[in-house]
């Protein structure tokens, strides 16, 4: 059962207008200008979860700027350790055993597929531009946990729709073009060897304009080795997969 809590880990009011700096970028420091959205991930303290390299975890997206060059933006993604379910009011010194200081899982899997997607020149992905390994200080959500960046290319476009399957949201036109795209940027994400396990509109951008899909928030996915081959050959049942198809109509 997903676990809400009702609170708020990124506030605007302390984290847009911030900058963060990426020491091996070559813009060193970036300028938070807007946030995108943000979720929560609680684990339960229980023998099963131990044994699981996902801790609770928050995160956010952000859009960034280089302060030197406002319109050259980027979007940050960061990852931040958060309080086990119900102990966000424990003390600090409670929550600080809480603690992992190793990179998050969930960003080492984004971080290894963007870098496999980068070396197979994939067109069809946003590129990784930085990451950045942080831990938390004595004061924050979880005293020497991690608090991991991610910096990477905007793309153009939107997420399409609003919710629910495209077929349903979308005038006939756009959607008939937006199959059409997301078909090959799906076809070339397999041929560069990766299988995107998330399958959600919401991870799609749409650029109209450019009759462009790109497939983005690669946290799930596996290696074309790993998956049955009859998942990896196209058919229209992908589209139902990602809701652009309502096949249930």
């Amino acid at each position: 059962m997903q676990l809400h809590s009702g609170q708020i880990w990124f506030d605007e009011s302390a984290w847009v207008g911030a900058e963060i700096e990426f020491p091996d970028c070559e813009v060193t420091r970036w300028k938070i200008t807007s946030k995108i959205s943000e979720k929560e991930d609680f684990r339960r303290d229980s023998d099963a979860e131990r044994q699981n390299p996902v801790f609770s975890t928050a995160r956010a997206v952000f859009v960034c700027c280089d302060p030197n060059n406002p319109t050259h933006e980027a979007i940050l993604k960061v990852r931040l350790q958060i309080p086990k379910w119900q102990t966000w009011s424990e003390p600090p010194s409670v929550r600080a055993e809480q603690a992992s200081s190793a990179l998050s899982y969930t960003a080492v899997r984004e971080i290894t597929a963007l870098k496999q997607l980068m070396e197979a020149n994939c067109s069809s992905t946003p590129k990784l531009i930085a990451s950045e390994h942080q831990l938390q200080g004595d004061s924050d959500l979880v005293p020497g946990g991690y608090k991991d960046f991610l910096l990477m290319e905007r793309v153009p476009g939107t997420v399409p729709g609003d919710g629910g399957f495209l077929e349903n949201v979308l005038p006939t036109d756009e959607w008939t073009e937006l199959k059409a795209a997301f078909k090959k940027a799906w076809l070339e994400c397999i041929a560069c060897g990766i299988y995107h396990s998330d399958e959600a509109s919401r991870n799609l951008i749409w650029d109209r304009e450019q009759q462009k899909i790109y497939i983005i928030d690669w946290e799930e996915w596996d290696p074309n080795e790993r998956m049955p081959s009859e998942v990896l050959t196209w058919s229209e049942t992908v589209y139902t997969w990602w809701d652009i198809v309502n096949r249930r109509r």
